[in-house]
């Protein structure tokens, strides 16, 4: 059971990785168009903050990393000649010890990877507002 848990968290946090990819890829795309539009100096410093921010957040989920997986190669070589039911009553307090770093790292990836989603929301809301007052 701990060791299913812990293989949908690593495959949670693949799923996130991509998701921060995507947000990249989303954000370079809007740096391309912001270096090419004629955008007038009000809107190109909403523009350039939002981007920013969203880079930095984007990248900070990218950077949170070093997660654990249990149990560790060599000490499971140690204790290969053990009965399986002993190696899992070894091994268990290693998977929890494992799922309970990873989820602060995981939670820590989603409030960046969210921050970043929330900057290009507020970005195009930001957008809007100057196009509706014509300030664009």
């Amino acid at each position: 059971m701990a060791s299913q848990k812990l293989s949908a968290q690593l495959d949670q946090i693949d799923k996130l990785d991509s998701k921060a990819g995507a947000v990249v890829g989303a954000l370079a795309a809007g740096i391309g168009l912001f270096l090419v539009a004629g955008f007038s100096v009000v809107a190109r410093a909403l523009i350039g903050t939002g981007l920013a921010l969203g880079i930095v957040l984007a990248g900070q989920a990218f950077l949170v990393g070093k997660y654990r997986d249990a149990p560790n190669a060599e000490t499971f070589a140690t204790f290969a000649g053990y009965s399986p039911d002993r190696m899992k009553q070894i091994f268990l307090p290693n998977l929890l010890e494992a799922l309970r770093e990873n989820a602060v790292k995981l939670s820590r990836k989603g409030r960046y990877l969210n921050g970043s989603l929330a900057a290009i929301t507020g970005l195009a809301l930001l957008l809007v507002i100057a196009k509706v007052l014509g300030m664009s």
